[in-house]
């Protein structure tokens, strides 16, 4: 639980809580493909029968907790100020991908609280299938041998990792001056991803 920037104004930290999650899709499918059902025993046998399978995960960002600010200049708030739209300007400058314009941020003066509050936008979603191909073969009748692949965000889309605690969205102000889009800073870039697509094979026998 967030402890109030300023304890006598709680109200300033009304925002929604970081674990809020405005859409989620979840969707799970079993298909038998529908090749080679009418073709000879041999070519049913190694080429029909297969099915495939399926996991979709979609959802909306959750909110980025606050912005914070580090600095050796004394103050009394840990928040930023918002002094422009997080959200205009370039999404990458020089090839480094940013998710908030670092220049609508500032350090509030010295004795001050800083006005960004809480979860003053969201974070990059997730949208990820994972895919399962598989086929099952039977020697005998009492054993089955089954062949599977598995492919791993099977489309390779690129998932932003924006959670600050694993290296993902920078989203502290650390500055001395009265600037936080300060140089070799990192504040406002996305500096991580989720893994790249995975493909696997695996064989099982069953008796």
């Amino acid at each position: 639980m967030d402890i109030p920037q300023n304890p006598a104004n709680p109200d300033a930290d009304y925002a929604d809580a970081r674990t809020d999650r405005r859409h989620i899709f979840n969707a799970s499918f079993i298909y038998e493909l529908p090749f080679f059902r009418t073709s000879g025993a041999l070519t049913k046998a190694v080429l029909g029968g297969w099915q495939l399978a399926g996991i979709a995960n979609i959802s909306s960002g959750q909110p980025v907790s606050r912005i914070l600010v580090l600095s050796d200049t004394f103050r009394l708030g840990v928040f930023a100020d918002q002094v422009g739209d997080p959200r205009v300007g370039e999404q990458f400058i020089n090839g480094i991908p940013y998710w908030f314009n670092p220049d609508a941020y500032a350090p509030p003066a010295a004795g001050t609280f800083g006005n960004s509050g809480r979860a003053p936008f969201r974070q990059p979603g997730r949208h990820q299938w994972d895919l399962n191909l598989s086929k099952n073969f039977y020697p005998t009748s009492t054993m089955r041998l089954q062949l599977r692949a598995e492919f791993i965000n099977a489309f390779d889309h690129r998932q932003w990792l924006a959670d600050p605690n694993v290296g993902g969205l920078d989203n502290t102000c650390t500055t001395s001056n009265t600037a936080c889009n300060v140089t070799g800073d990192r504040f406002g870039q996305i500096i991580a991803t989720r893994a790249a697509r995975e493909i696997q094979f695996g064989l099982k026998l069953y008796w």
